[in-house]
């Protein structure tokens, strides 16, 4: 079993995550993105480049360096796309 941050909630039925009452999860649109720990790992998706993940471990990523992370994913998904 892993060791997460204890700042970092797993939910038992949906399996995504929650920091300092922090749902990760959001909906952009047509996209649902959402962050659950998946084999040892913060992951990411739903978004329109694919999927980020962290290392899950306590000393690798704390709550803080996890919010960064997942409101960066979530502002790169707000952008409008580029114009193909």
């Amino acid at each position: 079993m892993i060791n997460i941050h204890p700042d970092i909630e797993v939910g038992t039925i949906a399996g995504t995550l929650r920091v300092s009452g922090e749902e990760l999860t959001c909906r952009i649109g047509d996209l649902h993105l959402t962050a659950r720990l998946v084999a040892g790992r913060f992951v990411f998706s739903g978004g329109r480049q694919g999927e980020h993940s962290l290392d899950a471990s306590a000393a690798i990523t704390p709550s803080r360096r996890l919010l960064a992370h997942w409101r960066g994913y979530v502002e790169n998904n707000s952008c409008p796309r580029d114009a193909e």
